[in-house]
């Protein structure tokens, strides 16, 4: 496992979000499901389609009240 390039995929989670007209919180879920599919591999900054596909049902946002 290694998490370089978790940001990277944080950033470009969001951004393919956003672009697709999709709300900031959708855009929050894909990135860090996408960071976290990156720290999955034994590569840096790579990722998995499935596995940003099968984390992001697992991502949730929890407001500070």
């Amino acid at each position: 496992m290694n998490p370089a390039g978790a940001g990277d995929a944080v950033l470009a989670g969001m951004a393919a979000a956003l672009a697709q007209g999709k709300p900031f919180e959708e855009g929050l879920r894909l990135a860090f499901a996408a960071a976290a599919a990156v720290c999955l591999t034994p590569g840096t900054a790579d990722c998995r389609r499935e596995d940003v596909e099968r984390l992001l049902p697992q991502v949730q946002l929890i407001p500070l009240d």
